[in-house]
This record gives structure tokens, sequence and C-alpha cells, in this order.
């Protein structure tokens, strides 16, 4: 991925870690609407609409607003890697294939077979294998600062 496009790499990385947080800050400031509203109903603590709510609901318009797009940048940049990606691992496959020396192993069935998943494999293989990592990679965020909440 890095030969590939380390630039949209990067933006992969970052959109995915975004993405890994947003739960996170969405569930603390839902947390801290409930206490304020728990403590104004209780009366352990004053709780004003515009003072302490309405910044509060705001921020949780903001991060669903910001959640909503990172879901076609997360489209267009994954489809752009896997675009790349496939172009940068088929090359390889073909400089490898034009290194050969005669027509030997292109007469061999064995050879064609292999070139010919070779060939699939760089089409779906390095797309599908990003996909898989940037979530586990997302997932582990979320775990991770989740995980202090947990064992608190």
């Amino acid at each position: 991925t890095w030969q590939a496009q380390p630039t949209v790499f990067v933006g992969i990385l970052l959109l995915t870690a975004l993405q890994g947080a947003l739960p996170l800050a969405t569930a603390w400031l839902t947390k801290m609407l409930f206490d304020l509203l728990a403590g104004a109903l209780t009366g352990n603590q004053t709780a004003s609409l515009g003072r302490d709510i309405l910044p509060l609901l705001i921020a949780q318009a903001i991060l669903l607003i910001i959640n909503q797009m990172t879901i076609p940048a997360n489209v267009y940049l994954n489809a752009e890697m896997g675009r790349r990606l496939t172009a940068t691992v088929q090359s390889a496959v073909y400089e490898k294939m034009s290194s050969f020396v005669g027509m030997a192993y292109f007469e061999t069935p064995e050879f064609y077979d292999t070139f010919r998943l070779a060939s699939r494999g760089a089409q779906y293989g390095p797309a599908q294998s990003l996909n898989t990592l940037t979530t586990l990679f997302q997932y582990a965020i979320t775990l991770a600062g989740s995980w202090e909440h947990w064992w608190r």
C-alpha cells in the first residue's frame, strides 16, 4: 500500500482512526448529558438549557455530521487505494512474467494456472486485505479507548 499510493494510505489510516474514536466521543458526550440531566432531576445540580445542555447537544450533532461525512470519504479512499493496489500488484506480476526467458514457461498448464491465480489474486486480494486490516485497526482504537472505562 505504501508503494502504491502513500498519501491515500495515510489518509485511510487517519480516517480509520477518526472512525474508531467517534463512537467513544459520542458515548462520552451522551454520558455527560445523562449525568447532567440526572443531576438536575434529583436536585443535586442545576442545569441550564442554554449554558449546559445545548452545547452538549450541539457537540453531539457535530459528531453525527462528522460520522456521516467519513462514510463517503472512506468509500472513496478505499476504492482509490484498491485501484492503485491492483495496478501495482498486476504490474509486478507482469514484470515478473516478462523476465522469463523463452516460451517454455508459457506452454505448461501448471504455469498458466499459477498465472491465472496470480492475476485474480492481484485484482481482489490486496484491496480485501487492506479492508480487513483497516477494520481491525478501527476496532482496536475503539476497544483501546473503551478499555479504561471498563476496567476502572
